[in-house]
């Protein structure tokens, strides 16, 4: 709510002083807001169409988008729950593509991934998906 009030006041004075060009500009960022607002249902829905459009370059963008913006600055075992959440994610993603039977999906992932998820013990039995 507090962000939304600042928003209204820049949009105020923007009208006011008559910059109607950044005042476009201004509305166009907020309707492209990366951070949703920080309001969690717009996140999780942002998070949620992508595993189901099966759009691995959005989610991987989000997330290092939030990885870099909030994450990094958590202590240690929140650091550790960011990571499992992360893992959770991907594995929903890997879930819905072999659902919707999006099987070039699944082998991208995992060429772009592999390197990342290899030493992961949790991840283990998930490389035999492709095949």
């Amino acid at each position: 709510a507090a962000l939304g009030a600042v928003d209204e006041l820049i949009r105020e004075y923007l009208l006011y002083k008559g910059f109607v060009q950044t005042l476009r500009a201004f509305d166009q960022d907020r309707r492209e807001d990366k951070d949703k607002g920080l309001k969690v249902n717009r996140i999780v829905d942002y998070i949620l169409t992508a595993v189901n459009r099966s759009d691995f370059n959005a989610l991987q963008s989000f997330w290092n988008h939030l990885s870099k913006r909030f994450f990094s600055r958590l202590n240690h075992d929140l650091v550790n729950t960011a990571h499992k959440l992360e893992s959770t994610i991907l594995k929903l993603f890997l879930i819905t593509a072999h659902r919707n039977g999006r099987h070039e999906e699944i082998k991208s992932f995992f060429e772009r991934m592999a390197g990342v998820l290899h030493d992961r013990r949790d991840w283990k039995e998930w490389f035999a998906l492709p095949y």
